[in-house]
């Protein structure tokens, strides 16, 4: 049957398939966008007869019904009719007398392919034929995806050719060789009503249990970032070649590699590809033009340890099943089993094209194929092409086509010689200019510093200017020459029970003046301090201080642990001498020990050593330009490390420390309060701590230069109240860090323009190498998640007293040195900004603190009323 059954039944109307029904939705987002228009040119070398081919593209209209179909919405639901009444939309448009006819052709398809589009209004297709020269042409058209798919342009132009090819040698056109659109939709209405629907259903059900829900696709109206690439005939040879030793098709090979790219550039190994198919399963079906594609979801288990003939056997599995339920629409999928196509699809078409029209050469060229909701991937194997065509549209992914197209290219490169036993853990993604980037350009160096241990550098400050204020809390004030005078009484104390260097002296006090005095005390007399929150458990303080061999507690009335250690009051040395010890100590030697969680069940000690800290103000001292103005809000315990930022931020440079006592600091509207009183300058805060003092509305708070976020990841779309409205801009930025790094690792400032940035962290900080590695330790490009590794002169020393655990997290650097592995995972920009992706375990922070969900279980676990326990984050 040929076009004649479905133009007898023109005028009536009928309801458009599933597929045709998600474009429909999807063009009634932007109804004047033309990203659903599909578009194809083809090069014609030799003399073109251009009316005879002009009627033989009316002759083949008037065979492919689908370009006929006209769409009405009644009582609320999309309708489709032929309308036979008008013209064809043929142009013929002679381009030979311009300067640069292909220059001039390429602008004029772009035009046309921008030109908006109403799906209820006139026809949605338009044929060109450009004119370059006068053996030189292109066959243009543009065609809504309501029409037909990407799979119909070939069946069209291979009828073309041969009605002009009857028409130029004067011989009949044979019959009507297309098939009507009328094939297709009742095909369409037969397979609903079947019992394979409810199989398909299921097995799709089966086939994706466990993947998290997406729901229905995303519809974007937005044009893609669009990238064309060759890969040349000796290229597609081998990959041709290697799909036989490998023992699968050419596509199965081609979608096998993309899926080994998906898992790379995420690290994901339950990895889904989407496939697109022609959802033509009868012979008539094939030779219709019209609209009747779908994308099938191919699932895949794929590690570093996967092998090559193991990708290609599961893929190979995969498309086989893929092929036998493609007809179950994806928009059903979406919607009853809440499994969308995801944001990766890939389209491999072997094309069997007319290698000429007539006498001409032909050779054709996909333009765009719809819209993309991630990264779309369109691969041509043309049979009258000697290589491959590849085309990759990018919408809502930070990388361009481009990078995604070059690294694809990468990585056929590796399947066109790699063998059945090679593992994907080998596929090398980055480029010699991306490498030079990421370890590089992207990591700025400092000289290693030697500025003295933090104690001596306190008292220079001290020596200089011993009437400045150095601490404030509700009224009261210590200078600098008071503090230093109080430490060094302290410091005779401790000196006096037997601390030096290398020890370890527990502090804990509340957040008060007095506890500076002890810190600084401790660092005199040569030792670390080990900050412990007063809040925390007698059996956690018990345990810190026996595992960090501490010799003594600096504590106060009423905080005191029990504990037979010596017991030290910062009220029991007034009568001391105020003089400076004379105690020899390192720039390496420890300048405290902070506790983390363990997933083990027991927290970790990290040695943080004077050098540490000097080298994290070096780097970020010309950034922020700390002066003696500025004024530091003390919001964090002591246990948590932002506090080493808060204190020595001030110390080090002859600032003011205004403390937040921990009432106030659960307050934010007396925190706020005390903002302004103390004119606070520099002020640090985890997000979540910031969301709320958002919620106060914080004014104006002239005195305020800077803001600087730590602790946890940032969602920059909640600073939009903080922007609003507000004439005074201190600077906002977001800094990454680890306790193993000594509190800082990166520096990114935000403004309102990054809303949507994510968490973004930016560049590591002067001597900090950040770098993003494989699973191999190998660097990834930008827009590849992977693990985040830490090297410079802030790494800590390691864990005390567990060295095998250090050495399982400080290891050796392949580009020299130590790095510490920080168990996150983050992905470069193709600007060089890091965004922070999560962890890479399952350690959460709770304001700040890293929290192992192991740690709590192992403790619930080992009570005897306990058999199982598991620790949720909500």
């Amino acid at each position: 049957m040929g076009s004649a059954g479905m133009v007898a039944s023109e005028g009536s109307h009928r309801e458009l398939t599933a597929g045709q029904l998600g474009v429909w939705y999807g063009q009634q987002l932007d109804p004047a966008s033309p990203v659903y228009n599909v578009g194809e040119c083809a090069e014609i070398r030799g003399r073109l007869d251009v009316p005879a081919f002009v009627a033989a593209l009316r002759r083949t209209l008037d065979e492919a019904d689908a370009y006929r179909l006209r769409f009405a919405v009644r009582d609320g639901v999309p309708w489709q009719h032929v309308d036979n009444s008008g013209d064809y939309p043929i142009e013929v448009v002679d381009l030979s007398g311009r300067p640069d006819p292909g220059a001039a052709a390429e602008d004029w398809m772009k035009a046309d392919l921008a030109r908006p589009v109403k799906v209820d209004d006139g026809p949605l297709f338009a044929h060109a034929v450009l004119v370059l020269g006068p053996e030189r042409s292109l066959w243009y058209q543009r065609v809504h995806h309501l029409l037909l798919d990407g799979g119909s342009l070939a069946v069209f132009a291979r009828r073309l050719a041969e009605v002009y090819a009857a028409l130029v040698e004067g011989r009949d056109v044979d019959g009507v060789a297309l098939e009507s659109v009328a094939v297709l939709l009742g095909e369409d209405i037969s397979y609903r009503a079947s019992a394979d629907v409810a199989r398909d259903r299921e097995f799709w059900r089966e086939r994706l249990a466990g993947l998290p829900e997406t729901g229905r696709p995303r519809r974007t109206s937005a044009m893609p970032d669009r990238h064309f690439a060759d890969i040349d005939a000796a290229r597609a040879e081998e990959l041709g070649a290697a799909a036989r030793r490998l023992r699968i098709g050419l596509a199965g090979l081609l979608i096998a590699g993309t899926a080994a790219y998906r898992h790379r550039i995420t690290g994901n190994r339950d990895v889904v590809v989407s496939v697109a198919v022609g959802g033509r399963v009868s012979r008539r079906a094939a030779a219709v033009v019209g609209m009747t594609s779908n994308v099938v979801p191919v699932r895949l288990t794929v590690t570093p340890a996967t092998t090559v003939a193991d990708l290609m056997r599961q893929t190979a599995r995969a498309l086989v099943d893929a092929q036998r339920h493609q007809r179950f629409p994806m928009e059903d999928m979406a919607r009853e089993l809440k499994v969308g196509p995801g944001d990766f699809v890939v389209n491999v078409m072997a094309v069997d094209y007319p290698a000429r029209f007539g006498d001409c050469a032909v050779t054709a060229r996909g333009l765009a194929s719809g819209p993309a909701d991630g990264v779309k991937i369109d691969i041509y194997n043309r049979s009258n092409h000697p290589g491959l065509q590849l085309r990759v549209d990018v919408n809502g992914d930070d990388q361009p086509a481009q990078s995604h197209a070059r690294r694809l290219e990468r990585v056929f490169g590796w399947l066109a010689t790699a063998s059945p036993t090679d593992l994907v853990g080998g596929l090398e993604l980055l480029g010699e200019d991306e490498r030079q980037a990421v370890l590089t350009d992207w990591n700025a160096t400092l000289p290693p510093t030697n500025a003295g241990t933090l104690p001596e550098l306190f008292a220079a400050q001290a020596e200089r200017e011993p009437s400045a204020v150095a601490v404030s809390s509700a009224g009261h004030r210590l200078t600098y020459g008071e503090l230093d005078a109080g430490s060094n009484r302290l410091a005779r104390r401790l000196s006096e029970i037997g601390v030096g260097p290398e020890s370890v002296v527990g502090l804990l006090m509340a957040r008060t003046p007095e506890l500076v005095v002890a810190m600084l005390a401790i660092l005199k007399a040569g030792g670390a301090y080990l900050p412990i929150d007063p809040d925390y458990p007698a059996e956690r303080v018990e345990f810190m201080l026996a595992d960090a061999g501490a010799v003594a507690v600096v504590t106060e009335q009423g905080l005191a642990p029990a504990t037979e250690l010596p017991l030290v009051l910062t009220d029991e040395c007034s009568q001391m001498s105020a003089d400076p010890l004379s105690v020899k100590v390192s720039v390496d030697s420890p300048a405290y020990v902070i506790y983390t969680s363990g997933s083990t069940g027991w927290p970790k000690g990290v040695v943080v050593t004077h050098r540490n800290v000097t080298d994290l103000f070096a780097a970020t001292r010309p950034r922020f330009e700390f002066g003696a103005d500025d004024v530091w809000s003390w919001f964090h315990s002591i246990a948590f490390d932002f506090s080493v930022w808060e204190l020595w931020g001030a110390l080090l440079h002859g600032g003011r420390v205004a403390v937040v006592p921990f009432d106030v600091s659960r307050s934010p509207r007396e925190f706020l309060g005390l903002l302004e009183r103390e004119r606070v300058t520099m002020l640090s805060q985890t997000p979540s701590a910031f969301y709320q003092l958002l919620d106060v509305e914080p004014g104006e708070l002239p005195d305020l230069r800077a803001v600087v976020f730590g602790g946890e990841a940032l969602d920059p779309a909640k600073l939009d109240r903080w922007w609003a409205g507000r004439t005074h801009r201190p600077r906002m930025v977001n800094m990454y860090g680890i306790t193993e790094t000594t509190v800082h690792v990166t520096y990114r400032e935000l403004g309102p323009e990054d809303a949507a940035a994510g968490s973004v962290i930016g560049r590591g900080i002067a001597g900090q190498g950040v770098y993003l590695l494989d699973d191999a330790l190998r660097p990834v490009p930008p827009g590849v998640t992977a693990e985040v590794y830490v090297a410079g002169g802030q790494l800590a020393r390691g864990y005390l007293g567990r060295p095998g655990l250090t050495a399982q997290r400080f290891v050796a650097s392949p580009f020299g040195g130590r790095m510490y592995r920080a168990g996150d995972r983050a992905k470069w920009t193709v600007d060089g900004q890091l965004v922070f992706a999560g962890r890479a375990d399952e350690q959460v922070k709770i304001r700040g603190f890293r929290i192992e969900p192991g740690e709590i279980e192992a403790v619930l676990a080992a009570h005897p009323d306990v058999a199982q326990a598991v620790v949720l984050v909500r």
